[in-house]
């Protein structure tokens, strides 16, 4: 328990140097301004109370001008409204610094993120830290630190109505303290409990979220409709969220319970003070200036004691949820020593290349050399290694085994900007993006996006149907979630074609590129790839065996990641076994 406390006590004091040190990155006034606006916020309840306990004793007492007391009441107003537009100037500086630094918080996010390699966002536990995290953002950090300066402002409080308590009599501020500090330390348990239930139940509430994402959407409208799934979706939901609830719901029975207890318990010693404050003044001990004062300061100090409680909870609690945001930044990055620029790409190597995933080899031992003007076709069953193979090409891993060699120099070495810049891709998972048909191709070179000319070409190139952008033409927004121009799965095709086209790259990847091509365009089609392949480095990978060899010089059969079989179209339907297996059955089709 003791070092359980001391871990709390040492998470909060680092998320508030962490918190500190980002908003003084984004504002280095904030902090100063805010000091300073708190500080004269926590002292002037206090001084009001003394102020109002001389007006009534004066009253009380007689024996003093109006003008005397005229002035104090004019003292009095003058405080109320400069502590009214403290607040008002404090709400206003609040509320846009926390909208600029939301802003601040998720470029940073995002800047991250694409720091971040692919492998990363295949790990469970990583992918886990990054969904945690995209829950925070800027707002958590400024809410995190106006606690901790409501804690300051309220502690200034605190101390300024105790002096005034104290001539009275001192045991009634221990009285006070009595409630507040077992709710405080309750509540630390509850929340702790809290927030470990909420850590342990995140890949449910994931799954929730992937259910609702499902339904609502409308990508899977058609197969959830056909398959009459609905029922089963919204079973599962219903069962998580219900677990989810019934968890929610115990707990907050127990803190309901405990919160009445210890608030029956406070109403007792409360309404004890107050009687024997009053009492005080009746037996004429004190004045009702002082008796209006003193009660005045004992509802102040259990006010504020308990938000300062409720304010530590909270810090601690916001700790706890803060300190995922850092996680996320904390990750790893690895770091890039590549160092090398290339101006084109000639030639690549693989020499006994091996690849992991959680352990299992998804590639094991591929070598293979790929020149400039050299097509390839990599061709097997699913899950045989062929994407993982690209990627390990396109430098999106770098722990692998053996060498993957770029114009003879170490891919490792190699500065990936400089080498992605010459590659021209169209991934089997390609992003349909809900966006213009300008940024569509053109973000395949975000140099030409405004070169209309350019991906004009492209998109002719593809012979993406006039009619898709005949109206607004490039600016046509495509797909429904921006737009009403919906299209085919085979015309989004077309334009992650296109996208890979407005390129000038010297290797190009094309992964399953006519899966989603009608049969009539795919002689079309072969003969545009053979024409973007020439002279370029080219890597074709398909189901579809029956045509590979209409582009490529040299086939590559995978097979549970290793290459099994090599060659030229008629050495492997001559001599290999699974290749003239797939060539005869897509040719029966």
């Amino acid at each position: 328990m003791k070092r359980d406390k001391i871990n709390i006590i040492k998470t909060v004091v680092k998320m508030i140097k962490e918190c500190w040190s980002l908003i003084h990155q984004h504002d280095k006034w904030y902090l100063g301004i805010n000091l300073g606006l708190i500080v004269i916020s926590g002292a002037l309840p206090a001084v009001l109370i003394v102020i109002l306990q001389r007006i009534i004793n004066r009253l009380q007492s007689g024996g003093y001008e109006f003008i005397q007391i005229f002035q104090l009441i004019v003292l009095y107003i003058g405080i109320n409204i400069l502590n009214f537009c403290l607040q008002e100037v404090y709400n206003y500086y609040n509320n846009n610094f926390s909208l600029k630094f939301n802003k601040f918080i998720n470029l940073k996010m995002l800047n991250k993120s694409m720091q971040l390699q692919l492998k990363d966002f295949e790990n469970a536990e990583i992918y886990n830290i990054i969904k945690r995290a995209q829950s925070q953002g800027g707002a958590s950090v400024v809410n995190y630190l106006k606690s901790v300066f409501n804690v300051i402002k309220e502690i200034i409080t605190i101390g300024s109505t105790i002096i005034i308590l104290i001539h009275f009599r001192w045991w009634i501020i221990l009285l006070v303290l009595i409630v507040p500090v077992i709710k405080c330390i309750y509540t630390i348990n509850f929340d702790k409990k809290w927030y470990k239930i909420r850590i342990e139940r995140t890949d449910k509430e994931r799954r929730a979220w992937y259910i609702n994402f499902l339904l609502m959407t409308g990508n899977a409208f058609k197969e959830i409709k056909l398959l009459g799934l609905k029922k089963y979706f919204i079973s599962k939901y219903d069962q998580i969220q219900s677990g989810i609830i019934n968890q929610d719901i115990t707990l907050y029975k127990k803190l309901t319970i405990v919160s009445i207890i210890l608030g029956l318990f406070d109403y007792f010693i409360t309404g004890y003070a107050f009687t024997y404050t009053i009492y005080q003044g009746y037996i004429g001990i004190i004045m009702i200036g002082d008796v209006n004062a003193y009660t005045d300061c004992i509802y102040d100090i259990k006010s504020s004691i308990e938000n300062v409680f409720s304010q530590i909870n909270q810090i601690i609690q916001q700790s706890l949820y803060v300190e995922l945001l850092f996680q996320f930044f904390d990750i790893e990055v690895q770091k890039d020593n590549s160092v090398i620029g290339i101006g084109e790409i000639n030639k690549i190597e693989l020499k006994n290349v091996s690849f992991r995933y959680n352990n299992n080899y998804a590639i094991k031992d591929v070598s293979l050399v790929i020149e400039r003007g050299t097509t390839i076709g990599l061709v097997g069953e699913n899950g045989s290694g062929k994407t993982t193979l690209t990627k390990l090409i396109l430098g999106f891993y770098d722990d692998y085994e053996g060498e993957i060699l770029i114009n003879d120099i170490d891919l490792r070495k190699i500065n990936k900007t400089s080498y992605t810049k010459k590659i021209g891709c169209v991934f089997q998972d390609y992003i349909k993006y809900e966006t213009t048909l300008r940024e569509n191709v053109g973000f395949g070179e975000i140099d030409n996006i405004y070169s209309d000319e350019k991906i004009l070409n492209a998109v002719k190139s593809v012979d993406l149907k006039e009619g898709i952008y005949k109206n607004n033409g490039l600016e046509t927004i495509i797909g429904n979630w921006f737009g009403d121009k919906q299209i085919s799965i085979g015309e989004w095709q077309r334009i992650a074609i296109a996208r890979a086209l407005i390129r000038d790259a010297d290797l190009y990847i094309l992964d399953e590129p006519d899966s989603s091509i009608d049969i009539i365009k795919q002689k079309e089609l072969i003969d545009m790839y053979a024409n973007i392949f020439k002279e370029k480095i080219g890597v074709f990978i398909s189901h579809k065996v029956d045509y590979v060899h209409l582009l490529a010089n040299k086939i590559y059969v995978l097979e549970l990641g290793r290459i099994v079989e090599q060659g030229s179209h008629s050495e492997l339907v001559k001599n290999g076994k699974i290749y003239k297996k797939l060539y005869t059955e897509c040719k029966k089709i």
